[in-house]
């Protein structure tokens, strides 16, 4: 395990300093951890922001989840050359519907698999700082929202103390709008628009819980590496004295990789002892 944990570490520090704007933003949902029919699982967690999550094993092997994320948060950036704020107001609403296993071998003992579906927003602006924080009055403001459907998988080893994940997820994610604007106010045109963009991922997550009776305290981390990244449409617009000048090309966004943190404590509700 602690093998996993170094190469993990390693395969994130090149993706740190590279990490610019953000475009599509990963969450590390709970993992549920049901045996049985009828139990109900609820956490709330800090990553991107804060999220709650709900989630019910309707049947001996399936489940559902729903999770719903906000994150107002102020957070500065690096890159190789500068540094800069972002002020976020993005929201989130995922539902998932899954199927779980126990396996009861060494190296594993329960297995989840699901399918899911988010709807997300982002509304934020940010600006290259020096000591103080980006100033709304001239700051570059980002407003989009886009959808993304996601299949992972959990595998889960434990015992009545120490809970040990791994998780791996690919991700689908579609913008239906994406706009930037020279400030924070919708009075001014947007400088450009982009359209038919949309990716694919994949993300790798871990995961160390320690449990007392039916409360979880879980620590989760890994990264999103992108997949697939092609081109899209983009129209700049250049307002000008005598009128304004619009140009539409190719344009490739410039997303690198992000980083994926969570810390939730969770509560298991088991209505049904029935094995």
């Amino acid at each position: 395990m602690k093998s996993i944990f170094i190469l993990l570490t390693l395969s994130i520090y090149p993706f740190i300093s590279f990490t610019q704007k953000r475009f599509y933003i990963p969450s590390a949902y709970q993992i549920s951890d049901f045996d049985n029919k009828k139990q109900i699982s609820l956490s709330v967690a800090k990553g991107n922001g804060y999220d709650a999550n709900f989630s019910y094993s309707f049947s001996k092997h399936f489940y559902t989840l729903f999770a719903y994320g906000i994150n107002n948060w102020y957070e500065e950036r690096s890159t190789i050359l500068s540094c800069y704020g972002i002020n976020n107001n993005n929201t989130s609403f995922s539902t998932q519907f899954g199927y779980y296993q126990k396996i009861n071998k060494p190296w594993v003992g329960k297995i989840e698999l699901y399918l899911g579906y988010s709807k997300n927003k982002i509304d934020n602006y940010w600006d290259f700082i020096d000591t103080n924080r980006p100033d709304p009055a001239t700051a570059q403001f980002t407003s989009g929202k886009y959808n993304s459907l996601f299949l992972g998988s959990n595998l889960i080893t434990q015992n009545q103390v120490v809970e040990f994940s791994f998780g791996f997820r690919l991700s689908y994610y579609k913008y239906d709008t994406l706009s930037f604007y020279d400030n924070a106010s919708f009075n001014y045109h947007p400088i450009s628009t982009m359209i038919n963009f949309y990716g694919v991922t994949t993300e790798l997550i871990q995961g160390l819980g320690l449990q007392h009776k039916s409360f979880k305290l879980l620590l989760q981390g890994g990264i999103s590496i992108p997949l697939i990244s092609p081109y899209a449409e983009q129209t700049d617009a250049q307002f000008l004295n005598n009128g304004s000048y619009i140009t539409t090309h190719k344009e490739k966004p410039p997303y690198y990789g992000s980083l994926i943190f969570r810390l939730s404590i969770q509560c298991n509700l088991k209505m049904s002892q029935k094995q």
